[in-house]
């Protein structure tokens, strides 16, 4: 966060002391260029982690726990990459400045679905961002303005009150407007009707007094219902925004699915409130190297009256991650997609075997391709990327489709491995519309493509079998 001058008068010496060394050291980081910056941040962050190891003992052990689904070897990796992200991101948030920022986000950072946030911003009717500490989340603030969108955030008020105001006004220079977050309820109330975006950080320890306890890695996690509450009375949707940073040490946002403002009742705003917490949860998953774990999320513990909101979520999110990578297929390393396929095959086996396929051949294709839509949705949440090749639900949930009528009583092999061949090889070309319906949000887009590759398939076998097959046995 770049600092300027301001007046430190009345302010302690100590703190004074601390602004001066940022102000001495921003000017210093300054005369570098980006690429130095990765390279310094790098050692800095690995200085922090490894040198003065601080907070690595509780990192190590918080992120175990949280990430149970990693293998623990690679626990110290994605510790030591998390203090390697937090060193760049301090010497990036200190090296950018307004002057030609526009340029610099233009070949810098690349934004996706930003569109989302701007037609609620040209209809002037405003939204809530949702965010966490999670990637160069500075950064992200910083980027909004150049992308033309007004925004107003809530911001925790430092100890050092003299570093604060040198921050907001690191804020305000890149057209940010900052909000303190106790007794600001409508002043952001009168933002969002203006038509701003107001962002909101939700994965910060509160107090008992201040926050409710939501499920958060499996753990009560004292969260603030804030967000929800200005979602209900403002009635605009929550979008979450996350972004991270890429290999190449270019940023990425992405902008999820809007979540629609509860109703104004208390059930309904601590169940968005844990529902929002589950967004942030699954970008952690999907990024855990990029969020900050060395905040102490869990430091405020639920009395014996408490109740945490969300129960039982992750034993449902086992579930969901198991149903999107087809049990764990879709995490090979060469061919997800066509492995993952295996499952519907398997699906028209059993229930061939159960019940017969020609009678319960369209009920088991409707329900299993309708049921691919949520479960993608969610796993794209999970995973934090769009489409991920991990997700293989929409393979094989749409394979039924592609044996509709076919005889599968009669040499069911035969038919099931032409089918399995010819689904694969279609769903790499993608025929006419599957490109087109690609682009649809959420899991129809991930499904949708695998429904038209099944249809032409299907048509294919039947003319095979209608057509060829008769033309060959001469009848």
């Amino acid at each position: 966060m770049a600092l300027g001058p301001s007046s430190t008068e009345t302010a302690r010496w100590s703190d004074r002391w601390v602004v001066w060394m940022a102000r001495g050291l921003t000017a210093c980081v300054r005369r570098l260029s980006y690429p130095n910056i990765q390279r310094f941040g790098a050692v800095l962050g690995g200085w922090l982690g490894k040198g003065l190891r601080y907070r690595r003992g509780e990192v190590i052990a918080t992120m175990t726990r949280c990430l149970s689904d990693r293998e623990p070897s690679e626990i110290p990796r994605l510790v030591d990459a998390m203090y390697v992200h937090l060193g760049r991101t301090l010497l990036e948030s200190m090296w950018i400045r307004p002057e030609g920022w526009a340029d610099w986000v233009a070949t810098h950072v690349e934004v996706h679905r930003a569109d989302v946030v701007r037609s609620q911003v040209r209809a002037g009717r405003g939204c809530l961002i949702l965010t966490a500490h999670a990637g160069n989340f500075d950064l992200l603030c910083c980027v909004a303005p150049a992308l033309g969108f007004p925004l107003t955030i809530i911001a925790k008020q430092m100890r050092n009150a003299v570093l604060d105001g040198e921050v907001r006004r690191h804020w305000r220079s890149f057209g940010v407007e900052t909000l303190p977050p106790r007794g600001v309820f409508r002043q952001a109330l009168r933002a969002i009707q203006s038509g701003r975006i107001v962002g909101f950080m939700l994965d910060q320890n509160m107090t008992r007094e201040e926050g409710i306890f939501v499920e958060f890695f499996g753990q009560p996690a004292c969260t603030t219902p804030g967000l929800a509450w200005l979602a209900a009375c403002a009635q605009v949707p929550v979008v979450p925004v996350f972004i991270h940073r890429e290999p190449d040490g270019r940023h990425r946002v992405d902008v999820g699915e809007p979540c629609a403002p509860p109703a104004r009742n208390e059930r309904d705003i601590h169940e968005a409130t844990a529902r929002y917490t589950r967004i942030i949860e699954d970008w952690i998953r999907a990024h855990p190297s990029q969020w900050t774990w060395i905040h102490r999320r869990w430091r405020t513990r639920p009395g014996p009256g408490d109740r945490v909101v969300g129960g039982g979520g992750r034993m449902n999110r086992r579930w969901m991650r198991w149903l999107a990578t087809g049990f764990g297929l879709g995490y090979l390393p060469w061919a997800p997609g066509t492995f993952g396929t295996l499952p519907g095959v398997a699906l028209v086996l059993l229930v061939r075997s159960a019940w017969g396929w020609s009678e319960w051949a369209p009920v088991v294709a409707l329900v299993a391709a309708l049921g691919a839509v949520p479960v993608c949705t969610s796993a794209e949440r999970m995973f934090g990327q769009r489409d991920d090749r991990r997700i293989v639900a929409d393979e094989y949930l749409t394979f039924p489709i592609a044996v509709l009528g076919l005889p599968l009583e009669q040499h069911p092999v035969e038919w099931l491995l032409g089918a399995f061949v010819v689904v694969r090889l279609l769903d790499i070309v993608k025929p006419w519309p599957a490109r087109l319906l690609e682009r649809c949000p959420g899991g129809w887009g991930i499904v949708l493509d695998d429904v038209i590759a099944s249809l032409y398939a299907c048509a294919l076998l039947h003319v095979v079998t209608r057509g060829l097959l008769p033309l060959v046995h001469g009848r």
